[in-house]
């Protein structure tokens, strides 16, 4: 089930798959020495960097650790 949704995501025209690069790995570099990334904040720090390359001004999301990226803006869904 969760590989035919997978399936039906990308035949979809709306989303965009996001992938590491160079680019996000020196943005990686960036955000890790600006924000004061530690320990497991790296998988975090590094789903910024990828969102930024790629051009995601906007992070959707519940994880607080999110607003220590100011370079990507960050909402709430479940907040009014």
């Amino acid at each position: 089930e969760a590989m035919s949704q997978i399936q039906a995501w990308r035949e979809s025209p709306g989303p965009r798959i996001l992938h590491d690069s160079d680019a996000s790995l020196d943005a990686l570099h960036d955000l890790a020495m600006t924000s004061v990334v530690t320990g497991g904040m790296i998988n975090d720090a590094q789903i910024a960097a990828c969102c930024i390359v790629s051009g995601i001004d906007e992070l959707w999301t519940v994880d607080r650790v999110f607003s220590r990226f100011p370079q990507l803006r960050c909402r709430n869904p479940l907040s009014t």
